[in-house]
């Protein structure tokens, strides 16, 4: 089976309908394959005569519920969805079927491979799959392992937290705040932190120094009372932990605090997808995204981890019931702790 050069039109623009009108004459087409997706498969569509047949084999369209001009079916036109992997699925011999003789006419000749193949080795995975997002290759890419590549081990990271450094934990009374300490105490820190604005006043600051579980991996908990909005409280504070325990290592710290190993902050999903009701919150922790995208410009540590609704822990567990209410309509799948 050839085609004519004439013949081959481009997927990647908007002269698609008049391309295929073009190459038969003009005149509207009676059985179309298609797998382009969009604007393109909407051209593709009206070029159906009357009483002919669109075959989909494409899912992109499909997936996204996209709208369709059910206005052609005026003309008895059909539009048919294909998946191989659903013949596979209800009818496996017609699939085999299907693919026995596909295997035989490339066997033969009669059909050949797709053209060009373009060949990427396992380091250039990257730039083969940015070409494949930004629409801007032809044919098939594939990864081949040259001779000459090495596969690098992927690093482990045997310690995560270091014995002789401290760890403040900024809003670490609250529910979440607790679990990261709990999390750090097992995994190796023997000095911790735990700064809010509340100090430790609160009922929930007094059950997490006498938690069992921190308690027998020997770690300390110390309790400090600091608003870190406040620059005075907050030299204090450096000061403080510096003149009597470890260097800090910190894990949610300020912005102009020294420099230290971690700088994770704890945002919300609503920064990104927003909810009703919540434009100060969802402000709030876009801010707290951009700060990670500063930090990083200027070639500092910063990582933000845009978390939902915890079911068990955090403010949502620890709220009163009336409220409970209110945030289960915002977030209806939480998540759990454990």
């Amino acid at each position: 089976m050839a085609f004519l050069k004439v013949n081959s039109l481009s997927s990647r623009n908007t002269n698609t309908e008049s391309g295929i009108l073009r190459a038969n004459n003009n005149t509207s087409v009676d059985v179309l394959l298609n797998s382009i997706a969009g604007e393109s498969l909407q051209a593709s569509w009206r070029c159906i005569a009357p009483l002919g047949r669109f075959v989909e084999i494409g899912k992109a369209d499909s997936v996204q519920n996209s709208y369709h001009e059910v206005k052609r079916f005026l003309g008895s036109e059909t539009f048919e969805g294909v998946d191989l992997t659903v013949v596979a699925k209800y009818e496996p011999d017609i699939f085999i079927k299907l693919l026995t003789e596909v295997l035989e006419l490339y066997r033969t000749s009669a059909i050949e491979a797709v053209s060009p193949i373009t060949s990427f080795g396992m380091s250039e995975i990257q730039i083969a799959m940015s070409l494949m997002q930004g629409g801007k290759h032809m044919g098939k890419n594939i990864i081949r392992s040259h001779g000459d590549e090495v596969a690098l081990p992927p690093l482990i990271y045997t310690t995560i937290a270091h014995a002789d450094a401290s760890y403040p934990i900024t809003g670490g009374t609250g529910g979440i705040g607790r679990s990261l300490a709990s999390w750090l105490a097992k995994n190796g820190a023997k000095h911790i932190v735990l700064v809010s604005r509340s100090g430790s006043s609160s009922a929930s600051a007094h059950a997490l120094v006498e938690d069992i579980d921190i308690l027998d991996n020997g770690v300390p908990i110390a309790v400090r009372k600091c608003d870190v909005s406040n620059q005075a409280q907050l030299e204090d504070l450096i000061n403080g932990i510096q003149g009597t325990m470890p260097p800090t290592k910190d894990v949610s710290w300020c912005h102009n605090a020294p420099r230290f190993e971690y700088f994770i902050m704890l945002a919300s999903l609503y920064s990104i997808v927003g909810t009703r009701g919540q434009a100060a919150y969802a402000a709030t922790n876009t801010f707290i995204d951009s700060l990670t995208a500063f930090r990083r410009s200027q070639n500092l540590l910063a990582s933000t981890i845009d978390i939902g609704s915890f079911e068990d822990v955090g403010c949502v567990a620890e709220a009163e019931q009336e409220l409970r209410v209110v945030f289960s309509h915002l977030a209806r799948d939480r998540i759990q702790e454990k």
